[in-house]
């Protein structure tokens, strides 16, 4: 039976991206490898750019992909770190706690 397992490697076209993806490709078959690029949501210097398409050109092929940006409300922020880290520690999901306080604010 075939192995249809691949290997991603999110490629920034940094050192440390770079020695992952090579450590994968000399591990593994090249039809079972795939470098991943999402150019930080399209604002990347341009010389990391450059990088990156010479050596998908000359090493690997690297595959861009374009990630949607939408409004992620306080995702990433210092509240919605504490509020997820609350949820963790106590089993429920952010959804939960969210209906609750917004419960107790109607009723308040």
């Amino acid at each position: 039976m075939p192995n249809n397992r691949k290997h991603v490697v999110g490629f920034s076209g940094g050192v440390d991206s770079q020695v992952c993806a090579y450590q994968v490709r000399k591990q593994y078959p090249p039809e079972d490898v795939i470098l991943l690029n999402s150019q930080a949501g399209r604002n990347e210097h341009p010389m990391t750019v450059a990088f990156i398409n010479w050596y998908s050109a000359n090493v690997f092929p690297v595959i861009e992909t374009i990630p949607l940006i939408k409004d992620l409300g306080t995702a990433g922020t210092k509240a919605d770190t504490v509020k997820r880290r609350f949820c963790a520690e106590r089993g429920v999901t952010v959804e939960e706690v969210v209906t609750n306080q917004r419960r107790v604010r109607r009723q308040g």
